[in-house]
């Protein structure tokens, strides 16, 4: 098969080879695959659907139906680094298929209607197959005259092609044109849900476990280049420190931070290592020291975040680090840990949200009477809260339960009204920060100064100097 003679779309012969070759598709046989569900972290509700297509794609012994009588067609929807590509392959190999997997990427070029007819040689070489086009958004970046013609050919494939599954990725929906969602042409959108604590927390040990193995030399099994130290608790932390994180981000932090073990030339990857790592993705790469009146400036800055946070509401604020440190987006960073379980919101946790973005601006006030650049990105945080509290969510009470949204059918007096209490409520909750900053004067210099001697304190090491500095 692979050397049989096709007719390109130009009407000259290639082979089945060559022809994969341009459109660069690769085409996996179930023999050659791999990937199955049980061996994919997460995305349950997704393998359950997909399951279920198998279950009806095939009959009770076993036997693949030659003609599909459901639908078939699918658009796989998540973030970059989710595991499209990878569920598409293990659907492929539950159902007993090949895969045929092709960039849409291909199709942008200077000749999109060619290269569209001549993925049609390939379905039709391949009539029983799942078919995955990655990357679909990218023929949205099509102008008007080449976009028609591509998606009406793409269309028409999804119709013909019966016996073949289309799986399509995408990572927004806005990217598409709505008329692929109908008459049946993708009959159903797939959501890859990003993992959650339990699920990252599994696929970071089992995914650190997996890159020390390939390290170990067969004949000696102790002769590992760089060994993992990392405690259970330290495991559990990295996990909620990677909110929002797909499994291939994943892959690549634990990925660099070997590199980086390596190239400092550690024999173990610690927990150091992993949390440097991680901060550099999240915000930047370090850069070039700072003199030492702004490291106390942001010494005192991201001190008075924590103050604020922690006594604006001790029983339930949690600090994940702290750190004076010049990077790409910021000099320090003050980062709390995120309760990703919690899905409503009251009016004391949006106040306390405010009082914590305040904290540096009152702590450079009170400590050097001034105020810096840096607090630009906490007053725009907290007057965005502010701004939702009182706007949107009804909780001004001079206001009233009243929501102005962005549908202005409201008059310019409550919209002038609105924006008075945001101003008040902005005006009353720093004078709180300042009151408690003040309150806790001490609590705020001996944590400045041991965020200058140390550069970066970690959740405990906060609570215990908070705990000896009340004592």
């Amino acid at each position: 098969m692979a050397t049989e003679m096709v007719k390109s779309a130009n009407g000259s012969s290639m082979s089945l080879n060559e022809l994969y070759s341009t459109l660069d598709i690769k085409i996996l046989s179930p023999e050659e695959n791999d990937n199955f569900f049980q061996g994919i972290i997460g995305l349950d509700e997704a393998k359950r659907k997909l399951s279920q297509v198998i279950k009806h794609f095939r009959n009770e012994n076993g036997i693949t139906l030659r003609r599909i009588k459901i639908p078939h067609n699918f658009i796989f929807l998540g973030a970059e680094g989710i595991g499209k590509t990878k569920m598409a392959c293990a659907f492929a190999k539950e159902a007993n298929l090949p895969i045929i997997v092709v960039s849409a990427e291909k199709f942008i070029s200077q000749s999109p209607i060619k290269l569209m007819k001549n993925f049609e040689r390939v379905l039709q070489e391949n009539d029983h197959a799942v078919v995955l086009i990655k990357e679909i958004e990218y023929l949205a970046t099509l102008d008007i005259e080449k976009s028609t013609p591509v998606f009406s050919l793409l269309c028409d494939y999804l119709e013909n092609y019966k016996d073949c599954f289309f799986i399509a990725t995408i990572s927004t929906m806005g990217e598409l044109p709505r008329f692929m969602f109908s008459e049946g042409r993708f009959d159903a959108i797939i959501k890859l849900e990003l993992p959650d604590l339990e699920q990252r927390e599994q696929f970071i040990r089992g995914r650190l476990k997996k890159c020390q193995e390939e390290q170990v030399d067969e004949s000696d099994a102790d002769n590992c280049i760089i060994k993992v130290e990392l405690s259970d608790e330290e495991i559990k932390k990295i996990a909620r420190d990677t909110i929002g994180i797909s499994y291939g981000n994943i892959i690549r932090l634990i990925n660099n931070a070997f590199v980086r073990a390596d190239f400092e030339e550690k024999s173990v990857l610690d927990y150091s290592t992993m949390d440097v790592t991680l901060s550099a993705h999240f915000y930047g790469a370090q850069k070039k020291k700072m003199t030492e009146k702004e490291r106390e400036l942001t010494a005192y800055h991201e001190a008075g975040h924590v103050i604020a946070g922690y006594f604006s509401d001790p029983d339930n604020y949690k600090f994940s680090k702290v750190e004076i440190m010049h990077r790409e987006e910021s000099l320090g960073l003050t980062i709390s840990e995120i309760d990703e379980e919690k899905y409503t919101y009251t009016k004391e946790d949006f106040e306390n949200s405010i009082i914590m973005s305040f904290g540096g601006k009152a702590a450079e006030k009170i400590i050097f009477q001034t105020t810096t650049g840096g607090v630009a990105q906490d007053l725009a945080d907290a007057t965005l809260s502010a701004n939702n509290m009182i706007k949107l969510y009804g909780m001004s009470d001079r206001l009233g339960p009243v929501c102005l949204d962005d549908e202005k059918f409201y008059s310019d007096s409550l919209a002038a009204l609105a924006d008075e209490i945001l101003q008040e409520v902005l005006k009353d909750l720093y004078a709180r920060t300042e009151k408690l900053l003040l309150e806790h004067k001490r609590e705020l210099i001996l944590l400045a100064e041991k965020l200058k001697e140390k550069e970066i304190l970690y959740g405990d090491e906060i609570l215990q100097l908070l705990k000896e500095a009340q004592k």
